[in-house]
């Protein structure tokens, strides 16, 4: 058994003595990588904020994960702390940065290679932050400030802290009484009662119109329209013969015959 422990060990060993070099060679520090600094002016106020250029070049034998960092000297600090990238001109990703402030207050920004070092040759380029003035250590003003970025000595001028603004005590503008906003004369006389004639409103209905102001179904009559008179019912009438103008003939009437004709039919004789 302990035979076998030793073994276990000695295998461990050796694969960390494999593994470790490896991880720490795909996370190493970059020195010197920061090749230099400049700032947009030489004398800037005492609120005024810098533009800080800077250049940057890492061996060929840098590879994704590796680092490295452009410390801020504890005179500037930063305007933002959003995470930026750091891009080629055809706008590919060479390394990610952040920002790490330190135990004495300063920043310190940390920049992560990406992928592209491992299949680009001469990585390098330039890039821009903005500081500010930490008057928290810049108590001095009105004189030279020098700047020391890892040995890299930027000389700048801060202008004098402005005088606050003394109170005036001669000569002073009044001040303005407060007056309320004026009122116009509409306003004063008070508010103006407008009556408003009913109004007739027209639809496009061919229903009677409805005035305004009549409930639904209720027909107003005096903008009901009339209604035309009932037609007087049409009788025929009866034809009649022309006018005679000669008196009709007399009708004689001749004596009836009927009494005094007799049969004169000749009665059999019986035998």
């Amino acid at each position: 058994m302990r035979l076998a422990a030793a073994l276990l060990a000695a295998a461990v060993a050796v694969l960390a003595g494999l593994v470790l070099p490896t991880s720490a060679a795909h996370a190493a520090e970059v020195p010197s990588a920061i090749t230099g600094v400049t700032l947009d002016k030489t004398s800037y106020g005492y609120n005024e904020r810098q533009k800080l250029a800077f250049t940057w070049s890492v061996p060929d034998s840098a590879s994704v994960g590796d680092t490295f960092t452009l410390a801020l000297p504890p005179e500037l600090t930063v305007v933002s702390q959003a995470p930026f990238v750091l891009r080629d001109a055809a706008g590919a990703a060479v390394a990610d940065a952040v920002w790490q402030k330190q135990a004495d207050g300063s920043y310190d920004i940390v920049f992560t290679l990406t992928g592209y070092a491992d299949t680009h040759d001469h990585v390098g380029g330039t890039g821009f932050v903005s500081t500010q003035w930490n008057h928290s250590v810049v108590t001095t003003t009105g004189g030279p400030v020098n700047l020391d970025f890892d040995g890299i000595a930027v000389p700048v001028t801060i202008d004098p802290k402005p005088a606050p603004t003394p109170p005036c005590t001669e000569n002073c503008p009044r001040p303005r009484p407060w007056r309320p906003p004026a009122r116009s004369a509409r306003a004063a006389a008070g508010p103006t009662v407008r009556s408003r004639a009913p109004v007739t409103r027209t639809t496009t209905s061919t229903g009677p119109s409805r005035s305004r102001g009549t409930p639904p179904g209720t027909r107003d009559p005096s903008t009901s329209p009339t209604p035309p008179p009932p037609a007087a019912p049409s009788i025929a009438a009866p034809s009649r013969s022309p006018l005679r103008t000669a008196s009709p003939p007399a009708r004689s009437r001749a004596p009836s015959t009927r009494a005094a004709t007799r049969s004169t039919a000749t009665p059999r004789a019986s035998t």
